[in-house]
């Protein structure tokens, strides 16, 4: 018995050094992937944040080699998809929440418009009533140094991928009023983006193939855009719970060189002050003084007539003019403006400044606290207004678009007369040769950081749901 136990000495320490390896890849095992298990709750959190800033943002999420939308840093460091400025407000979240990470491995972000959904996956269905909403899918992985390193860790370094998804609605009511450019440029045909779309589905901008490609004439085009986006509004509208008397409103207030009350009638927003001035002619020995009458712009005065003057008007055949639906009026956005515009025809030079001018006194009167005015401008000013050169028209609109007028950020306040109310003036330029941001006028109306370039009549259509959405969206 007393041998049997001597030779059994010694099996526990045996045991035990066996142990050791398995207890001590336990442990390394336990400690970095408790280490992981708490890193991925992290970028949980940090992807949370990140959609739902960047959703906030909405930005258009084109690829970084499109400077137009990456808001001029360069992320391109950073593998994955998605638009710089996306990836910067991913990245600047991730930093903040991952404070051991060696490096952002991989970010992509997903942009969708949609209006159907089920769960985490949308679309967008032309048939449907439901809301539009943008959807943001922000994935990430970032890349972790193990604490141990070994066969039994998880090696010397391990990766942690998340991915958040975060929706902008919209749950709000808004006055938008199309300031569309009709002059004579209007009538020259643009390229349609078509991606994956047949030139068959732009029927509405009376597409057409040219050389290989699908076209329409820009203020076809246009109007088909506005069409689709007031068929939008209208679903928004048959939404709206019926207890409610706001409704999204829209109106048309086309321009050239003048402002269309009407058919028939042109109206000129401007104030003017006429001078008798003596001018001395010599000739040789002779010379005589005689009476000239000169006329130019009363600035002071057109600001201060803002809201009031209601424009000197005359008789001169357009085939365009404003349409403003009446406030009790219960028939469709379709049926009040489409119906009334569709048939329209632009023709004359270009001035801005009458089409805002009257776009600030139809919105004013319109009921709902956020107001959005959205220019559409295919080229600069141009033109005469009262018998000067082509560039008068141009000269106009910086002036009263600058300091000290700063007619637009005049309108701006006026609008925003009581804290409620909200309001907002933005561009959108497009066509062929034409870059929005060298337009000094309207970039000084509406501010650099309102004015957008877009490439297709689909780009401007998604703009403009973009930017109703961001006056009167909630994030969820």
């Amino acid at each position: 018995m007393v041998n049997l136990f001597k030779r059994q000495h010694g099996h526990a320490a045996i045991l035990f050094v066996m142990m050791i390896p398995v207890l001590f890849g336990v442990f390394v095992l336990g400690t970095d992937g408790a280490r992981a298990m708490q890193d991925r709750a992290r970028l949980d959190d940090a992807l949370e944040a990140a959609s739902l800033a960047i959703a906030a943002h909405n930005d258009e999420n084109k690829e970084p080699d499109d400077s137009s939308a990456s808001g001029g840093d360069n992320e391109e460091s950073i593998v994955g998809t998605g638009s710089n400025v996306n990836k910067r407000i991913a990245k600047a979240y991730i930093g903040q929440y991952m404070t051991d990470m060696d490096d952002i491995a991989e970010i992509n972000i997903e942009r969708m418009e949609c209006n159907t959904s089920s769960g985490p996956a949308c679309s967008y269905d032309g048939d449907s009533s439901d809301p539009l909403f943008f959807q943001y899918t922000v994935d990430a992985k970032t890349k972790h140094s193990s604490w141990f390193s070994g066969d039994v860790s998880l090696g010397d370094s391990f990766n942690v991928a998340s991915q958040s998804t975060a929706r902008k609605y919209q749950n709000e009511t808004v006055d938008v009023v199309f300031v569309a450019d009709f002059s004579g440029s209007m009538r020259i045909s643009w390229t349609i983006n078509t991606k994956d779309k047949p030139c068959s589905y732009y029927s509405d901008f009376d597409s057409y193939f040219d050389d290989g490609e699908c076209k329409a004439k820009k203020y076809k085009g246009v109007l088909g855009v506005i069409k689709s986006v007031l068929g939008t509004l209208d679903k928004y509208n048959n939404k709206l719970s019926s207890n409610t008397n706001n409704r999204n409103t829209a109106s048309f207030v086309p321009y050239n060189n003048f402002m269309q009350k009407e058919y028939d009638v042109d109206c000129d927003y401007l104030r003017y002050k006429y001078e008798i001035r003596k001018e001395k002619y010599c000739r040789r020995h002779y010379c005589s003084e005689t009476s000239i009458e000169y006329t130019s712009v009363d600035y002071p005065e057109t600001i201060s007539g803002l809201w009031d003057y209601t424009g000197e008007c005359y008789n001169e055949r357009e085939d365009f003019h404003m349409v403003i639906p009446e406030e009790e009026s219960t028939d469709s956005l379709i049926t009040s403006v489409w119906n009334n515009i569709s048939d329209f025809y632009p023709g004359g030079y270009t001035a801005s400044f009458q089409g805002v001018i009257k776009a600030a006194q139809v919105i004013k009167a319109k009921p709902n606290d956020k107001k959005l005015i959205i220019v559409l401008s295919d080229g600069d000013d141009f033109g005469p207004i009262y018998g000067g050169d082509d560039g008068e028209s141009e000269k106009i609109a910086e002036t009263l678009y600058s300091s000290p007028y700063n007619m637009c950020d005049k309108i701006i306040d006026g609008l925003e007369a009581t804290d409620e109310i909200e309001a907002k003036i933005a561009v959108i330029g497009f066509g062929y040769d034409y870059d929005i941001n060298d337009n000094v006028g309207l970039t000084l109306c509406a501010g650099a950081e309102n004015v957008y370039q877009a490439g297709s009549f689909e780009e401007i259509r998604t703009r403009i749901l973009q930017l109703i959405v961001e006056e009167i969206g909630h994030l969820k």
